[in-house]
């Protein structure tokens, strides 16, 4: 009889203790969680963060631009006149390299494809392909970069400012650099089985300075080049 009345009280005893240890895990988790809610950075946050890494960011727009520095843009978005380009119509930016020829992520978000002159998707005029399905639902596509050099694997979820290649030449292009255009279908395509630019009755390429929050450069063929030093806001 004392023997059962000794295993009933380890057992209540235990109970109890389960009980404080689950009451304490539970406060520790909701401590976690307060914290963190208020520890969450502002974009002015988010931008002297970045900055201390050597990239600009917007605050306006949420967007971190795809290089260190100033963005050396070979030929912009729009209307050009080249005789070996894919269309006369540039859907992104060359970005050229001023002190590194790394890129980064634009946005945070999840890697659908990587393409290496992929004939079955329309890679192979834009030569080394990264098409990232960001967390804003727009996908960031880099692209005609030097071969070899992603730093990313299909299905991989990536930050904003993760390093995903290096410029390069890749594709039907000339010069080392890489592309970089913005839209809101996966792949919309070049030339004539390409889509026109969004409007809000159509869905395709966007105009990717309203994001990275710059002036726009006009593509007109090698005599386009820029420097873009400052943000819009």
């Amino acid at each position: 009889m004392l023997k059962k009345y000794f295993k009933l009280s380890l057992i209540v005893s235990v109970l109890t203790l389960i009980g404080f240890v689950s009451i304490a895990t539970d406060k520790v988790l909701a401590d976690d969680v307060n914290e963190n809610e208020t520890t969450k950075l502002t974009p002015s946050d988010i931008k002297e963060k970045f900055a201390k890494k050597g990239f600009k960011y917007s605050k306006k727009t949420g967007y971190l631009w795809p290089v260190k520095g100033n963005l050396y843009i070979s030929s912009g978005q729009g209307t050009r006149n080249l005789a070996a380009a894919a269309t006369n119509y540039h859907y992104g930016i060359d970005v050229v390299p001023l002190k590194s020829k790394s890129f980064y992520a634009m946005k945070a978000g999840k890697v659908i494809a990587v393409g290496d002159n992929d004939f079955s998707r329309n890679f192979w005029m834009a030569g080394n392909v990264i098409i990232i399905k960001q967390d804003d639902g727009k996908f960031g596509v880099y692209s005609e970069f030097k071969n070899g050099s992603q730093k990313v694997k299909l299905g991989q979820y990536v930050k904003q400012g993760k390093k995903l290649g290096t410029m390069g030449i890749s594709g039907k292009t000339t010069g080392v650099h890489v592309h970089i255009g913005l839209t809101n279908r996966a792949w919309p395509g070049y030339g004539a089985n390409g889509v026109s630019m969004a409007t809000k009755k159509k869905k395709g390429w966007l105009m990717i300075n309203k994001y990275l929050d710059f002036k726009r450069v006009h593509g007109q063929g090698v005599y386009s080049s820029a420097i873009v030093k400052n943000l819009l806001k």
